[in-house]
């Protein structure tokens, strides 16, 4: 849907924001992706990708 297109890319453009701390970033990128999951017109498998960008990027705090 076309909502999860832009939201997706939301997260993108937070993600390349270069000026910004890598915290904030993803801090920002993580709330987009957690509010476009929470859609329940989304279809599992685009659901399931969005957990797994997700873990990623909290993965990437940690580092």
């Amino acid at each position: 849907p076309k909502n999860v297109r832009e939201k997706v890319n939301a997260a993108r453009g937070f993600l390349g924001e270069k000026d910004t701390e890598l915290s904030i970033k993803v801090n920002k990128a993580l709330a987009e992706l957690e509010e476009v999951s929470e859609d329940i017109n989304i279809q599992t498998y685009t659901r399931t990708q969005l957990w797994n960008i997700a873990s990623m990027l909290e993965k990437a705090l940690l580092k």
